[in-house]
């Protein structure tokens, strides 16, 4: 086959021979022969030359367009154009380029680019030349260009060696606004991230189809899971609390699904890394495809469990508030009431011996002292219950255990209440060994015998009997009951015996007036001692009240 310029020299040598001829035509002699023939080969020649001089001059002109057109192209292009030596020099750039070094482009041929390159991101651009020149193939890099040390923009650098391979041809692509918005997105980012820390909230995406989820790492924490985490749904149910399974499980076919409301549920998890039980409130939202199916589930977890044991602190502290309402009700009640009952049967009965005194028996003095002695006994412990109680809630009682003999301790603090006993014909006896020692706090030990004993005075008819007894138990313990014959008490009145808010408070067997503040106060006594107060009664029969302190050797 001919070649292509072959064929175009065989088509100009043709075009020459026609255009001769048409000459030839028009000369008024003709040549023969063989001078003929190379006067014509010599004529078709001088004319190929001609046509061949036209167009290599129209190729000029074609070139130097294109020239002059690659130049614009090169001076005037948005992105910064250089011709770079091995040693980093700038030989040649164009007006992009210049503009990005802060500089005229006479200024800066033959300057080192390095010049112009951050401190920081100098040992990128050193290991950008290089490896242009060592790896023969194009490089990339990113370094901030600035302008006496002050940073001008970002730019990205590619570069590839000339064919002479002793320069290389670098492009240079300003991406300072790209850097912007990339560092403006990477503060969002850790903004957001930041504010869920704070807000306890981690986000996730559930593509339902491949069974695989995605989460904030907030919500990583929220789980307490690690990387290898399995993230499909029997992974994410393996996280809620057992006893939630089932129920979150309805909720989320049933509304989430089946209603397709927004999910907006408060449950249970159990933390992974330390199985601990949690509170969260998970909200979300389900997106469909054109044929009803869930695709994709977004949403939310935020961590509850502080709100939630702040609700059960202030439920807590609520109800002490009610607690301590009722106490102070029960306060003023036995202040406005009880108090005024003694007073006023001193005050009636010391009346009448005053308006009657000459006229009254020796019999009706002494009934009228007696009843005056009573409610001054009465009102004598009442006062003193009362004083003990307020010091006790207010913190002031200090908790003080000492080592002593038990029975004539009991002995010294019933001697008001064995007064009572012997004036209503009521024996008190006692089952104590006189070596039995405890370890107590003594003045709350005399409250709680005074008002144990006082009690058992109170309700226990004329005649009847009272036993104060002890006995040591295992584990150095020591068990002091204080039984009586009295009226008893019924199973419902056992139960609000101390309850501030609930009314116990009866008049004794002779009338004596009660409060129920002091069964109260033993209790909470025999509660600083680490012990229990035991009832067991029955109406008619009696009742016995007991307890235990530990046993001590006495020192």
């Amino acid at each position: 086959m001919k070649k292509e310029t072959q064929i175009k020299a065989e088509i100009l040598r043709q075009k020459a021979s026609d255009l001769l001829e048409k000459k030839s035509k028009k000369a008024a002699t003709k040549l023969e022969g063989e001078f003929h023939k190379l006067i014509h080969e010599l004529q078709v020649h001088q004319v190929e030359l001609e046509l061949q001089n036209e167009e290599l001059i129209r190729a000029n002109e074609n070139a130097e367009i294109a020239t002059e057109k690659y130049a614009e192209l090169y001076n005037f292009a948005p992105t910064g154009y250089f011709t770079l030596s091995k040693e980093g020099k700038i030989k040649e750039l164009n007006i992009a380029g210049a503009k990005m070094l802060g500089k005229n482009r006479s200024e800066l041929k033959n300057r080192m680019f390095g010049l112009y390159v951050s401190t920081a991101t100098k040992p990128a651009f050193n290991l950008f030349i290089a490896g242009i020149f060592s790896n023969m193939e194009q490089s990339y890099c990113e370094v901030t260009l600035t302008k006496n040390g002050t940073p001008l923009i970002d730019v990205y650098l590619t570069g590839i060696v000339t064919n002479e391979g002793d320069t290389c041809f670098v492009t240079a692509v300003d991406i300072t606004e790209r850097n912007r918005k990339e560092n403006l997105l990477r503060q969002s980012e850790s903004q957001l991230a930041e504010i869920q820390i704070i807000a306890n909230l981690g986000t996730y995406s559930f593509d339902i189809v491949a069974d695989k989820w995605t989460s904030s790492s907030m919500l990583d924490t929220i789980f307490g899971i690690n990387p290898d985490f399995d993230k499909s749904l029997s992974g994410w149910t393996s996280i809620i609390h057992p006893d939630w399974q089932q129920e979150m499980t309805d909720y989320f076919n049933e509304e989430v699904i089946g209603k397709k409301i927004k999910f907006d549920k408060e449950y249970k998890i159990i933390r992974q890394n330390d199985k601990a039980e949690c509170w969260v409130h998970g909200t979300g939202r389900l997106i469909f495809n054109d044929k009803n199916q869930p695709l994709i589930m977004l949403g939310s977890i935020r961590d509850i469990t502080y709100s939630k044991q702040r609700e059960e602190d202030i439920n807590v502290k609520n109800a002490e508030l009610l607690k301590l309402n009722a106490e102070k009700d029960k306060f003023f009640s036995i202040i406005a009431h009880d108090l005024r009952g003694p007073f006023g049967a001193i005050h009636g009965l010391t009346k009448v011996m005053i308006e009657n005194f000459s006229a009254m028996t020796h019999v009706e003095l002494q009934k009228a002292m007696n009843l005056i002695n009573n409610s001054a006994s009465n009102l004598n412990l009442l006062i003193s219950n009362l004083l003990e109680w307020s010091l006790l809630n207010r913190g002031i009682t200090t908790f003080n255990p000492q080592s002593f003999f038990l029975l004539p301790k009991i002995i010294e603090n019933i001697a008001l209440a064995s007064e009572a006993a012997a004036q209503k014909e009521i024996t008190i006896d006692y089952d104590i060994s006189e070596q039995l020692t405890v370890s107590a706090d003594p003045n709350m030990f005399g409250g709680i015998m005074r008002n144990l004993v006082s009690n058992a005075v109170k309700f226990t008819p004329v005649g009847g009997n009272i036993q104060i007894s002890a006995q040591s138990l295992p584990g150095n313990q020591i068990r002091i009951s204080v039984k009586d014959t009295g009226i008893g008490i019924s199973k419902a009145m056992i139960g609000n015996l101390f309850r501030l808010d609930a009314n116990t408070s009866r008049k004794g067997t002779a009338g004596e007036l009660s409060t129920g503040l002091g069964l109260i106060l033993c209790k909470d006594f025999i509660e600083k001692h680490g012990g229990v107060l035991h009832i067991q009664s029955e109406e008619g029969v009696g009742s016995t009240f007991y307890f235990t302190l530990l046993a001590n050797e006495y020192s």
